[in-house]
């Protein structure tokens, strides 16, 4: 049986309520804060309730873009709980070195503490997309464009590979199964060839 975190998209104002804490300002936010509690808690009860209504042990996290390090956040919050037996993450930003901090503080934190595949017991995979390469050149594609700047913003280089907002070296977690997919993208706006889409071969 399969469920998915019941969010809507007003929700993510909730990571507003991140500005109310000085460690926001300080980048020095927590899984824990207020900007990002809700989320973890959330992903807790939604294992609890589908796990009352089967008679499975466990779950399999499966996690897109900023979900899949959220998803570690809540396996760091909570080491004692053995419910999680693999996470899958789908073009996550796992790592931000030379690029921007968007998650003020939480993401270089979640790979000081808890680093790549952290928890024993758990089977981790991650999954990035091959879809285009990042460049500023006059004769490239609109897309290319959007991807440098995406890419630069992520790990402070933009003529990389990458799903066209996650670069490849971000996406990929130390001492997880890698899997790369090629020509697979982002975002659903590219509905035949994006995470969610239909089978792809892949290395």
């Amino acid at each position: 049986r399969a469920t998915v975190l019941p969010i809507e998209r007003v929700e993510w104002f909730n990571v507003a309520k991140g500005l109310l804490s000085l460690d926001f300002w300080r980048s020095k936010s927590l899984p824990s804060g207020p900007g990002y509690n809700w989320y973890i808690n959330r992903i807790n009860e939604t294992i609890t309730e589908l796990l009352s209504h089967t008679d499975e042990e466990h779950v399999v996290l499966v996690a897109h873009s900023a979900g899949g390090w959220l998803a570690r956040a809540y396996l760091a919050e909570r080491e004692d709980d053995h419910r999680v037996s693999a996470l899958v993450t789908l073009g996550t930003p796992h790592h931000n070195e030379g690029g921007t901090d968007v998650t003020r503080g939480v993401l270089p934190y979640l790979n000081e503490q808890f680093p790549g595949a952290h928890l024993d017991g758990i089977r981790y995979i991650s999954v990035a997309g091959k879809a285009i390469q990042g460049s500023t050149k006059r004769e490239v594609r609109k897309s290319a464009k959007a991807a440098f700047a995406a890419y630069h913003q992520v790990c402070g280089k933009g003529d990389v590979f990458g799903d066209g907002v996650v670069p490849l070296e971000a996406a990929h977690l130390p001492g997880a199964r890698q899997v790369t997919l090629d020509g697979v993208w982002h975002s659903i706006d590219k509905a035949d060839s994006w995470y969610g889409s239909g089978g792809k071969n892949y290395r």
